[in-house]
């Protein structure tokens, strides 16, 4: 029950959030669209791992991406994808632990001793796109998990997030993320 409870309150919030959005703006600064099944195409990766808050995620990730972005400088690294890899979830405490990472164009990135490195498997992801403001994110993973429950599709690997812009330079009406969910 405590789960049950922790997933209502934060769709109830996210509801909240939006309504505010829509009182003082009259739109929502998002969308989100459900892609279907794809086949997506792994790649390595290097990155810094963390578990926060889920109400601490806005302050916690850009300073992730901010060292990242710093690790690069004179190593000869051009960042192709920027992620973030969701591999422990208590939803009891609204706590997530992540890896939020780059690949090299060239091969893995290596930035330091404090990174950690993994793949992305390539293989069939139900992806989800979410346009927008990250304050309205969660209507992205909403809309990948009840499709997860409703078609009843296994997971075969951690979920992760997919930037198409840089969240520390871009305008937060022009974010791109999209959210895919590896499946069997």
């Amino acid at each position: 029950i405590p789960m049950i409870r922790s997933l209502i309150e934060m769709d109830y919030t996210r509801g909240l959030t939006m309504l505010k959005s829509v009182a003082e703006t009259g739109t929502i600064n998002a969308t989100t669209t459900h892609n279907g099944m794809v086949e997506f195409e792994g790649f390595a990766y290097s990155g810094l791992q963390k578990t926060s808050h889920i109400d601490e995620m806005g302050i916690d990730m850009p300073e992730i991406f901010a060292k990242i972005s710093a690790d690069t400088i004179g190593k000869n690294i051009q960042p192709q994808h920027w992620i973030s890899v969701y591999k422990k979830t208590d939803m009891n405490k609204k706590k997530l632990t992540y890896i939020s990472a780059i690949s090299d164009q060239k091969s893995e990135a290596v930035l330091g001793d404090d990174y950690i490195s993994g793949q992305i498997k390539s293989g069939r992801m139900l992806k989800i796109t979410h346009k927008g403001s990250y304050k309205f994110l969660g209507n992205a993973w909403s809309m990948g998990m009840m499709t997860m429950r409703a078609q009843k599709l296994k997971k075969a690997g951690d979920p992760f997030e997919y930037y198409h812009n840089n969240p520390l330079t871009t305008a937060e009406e022009d974010l791109l993320t999209d959210v895919y969910f590896p499946v069997k």
